[in-house]
C-alpha cells in the first residue's frame, strides 16, 4: 500500500529553513489598513520572538511553497505565494489599540494565518517553530523525481490550472484526513483535492 504521506517527507527534506519562532510575548496590538474590515487589522496578542535563519531565502521573489514545523517535527501550516514569501510572511508596524498610535516597532505577521498561529501560542503548542520554503525550479524538480500526486499536481500546473505551489499545498492539505495536525484546517475543505486518495488507516499521529 502507498503511504500518502511520503511525498510530505519529501517536501520536508527538500525545503529551506529560513525562519524560526523561539517564543513570543504577551502584548495588546493591531494594524491599519485601508478598509475598516479588513481581518488583517486585529486585534493580535502576541508579539513573536524571531531568528532569521536565511534571509536571502525570505527576500527571494517567485512562486513559493512555505511549510511551518513545531519543535516535534510535525507540520502545522502549509501556505504558498505566486510571487514571494514576504507577500506572506512579513514584519508588520505595530498600532496601539484604540488609538492607533504607532508603537515604533515591527512583529512577525503571516497575511492570512496568524490568528490561527495565535491559537496555537494559546494552547500551549511546542516550539520553537520552523519556517521553511521551496521555490518553483525545486519544486518542480521534486515532483518530476517523487512522482505519483507530486506528478500529477505538476501536470494539473502545466495544463494552466493554478501554479503548481497552489497544487501541491492542495495535496498537504488533504493529509487532515489521516491525522496531519494543521493550523490551517478551515483551508482544508476548500483545498482538499478529490483526486488524492488518503487512507485513513495509515499514520493516524503523524510526526512529520
Amino acid at each position: 500500500m502507498v503511504d500518502p504521506t511520503a511525498p510530505l517527507l519529501a517536501i520536508v527534506a527538500e525545503a529551506v529553513p529560513f525562519l524560526r519562532i523561539d517564543g513570543v510575548q504577551r502584548r495588546d496590538w493591531c494594524r491599519v489598513m485601508r478598509a475598516a474590515r479588513d481581518p488583517r487589522i486585529g486585534p493580535w496578542r502576541y508579539v513573536a520572538r524571531y531568528t532569521v535563519l536565511d534571509q536571502s531565502t525570505w527576500d527571494a521573489p517567485g512562486e513559493v511553497l512555505y511549510l511551518v514545523t513545531d519543535a516535534a517535527a510535525r507540520v502545522r501550516l502549509v501556505g504558498e505565494s505566486g510571487s514571494r514569501l514576504k507577500g506572506r510572511w512579513k514584519l508588520a508596524p505595530m498600532f496601539e489599540l484604540g488609538t492607533r498610535r504607532p508603537m515604533g516597532q515591527r512583529a512577525l505577521f503571516h497575511s492570512s494565518a496568524w490568528r490561527s498561529i495565535e491559537a496555537a501560542f494559546d494552547g500551549g503548542e511546542p516550539m520553537p517553530f520552523t519556517v521553511s520554503a521551496i521555490f518553483r525550479p525545486q519544486l518542480e524538480a521534486l515532483c518530476r523525481r517523487e512522482g505519483g500526486v507530486l506528478a500529477g499536481a505538476l501536470e494539473r500546473a502545466r495544463a494552466g490550472q493554478r501554479d503548481l505551489a497552489h497544487h501541491v499545498e492542495t495535496y498537504v492539505c488533504g493529509l487532515v484526513a489521516c491525522g496531519l495536525p494543521l493550523w490551517n484546517i478551515a483551508k482544508t475543505g476548500s483545498k482538499r483535492d478529490p483526486t488524492v486518495r488518503v487512507d485513513t488507516t495509515l499514520h493516524p499521529g503523524i510526526q512529520i
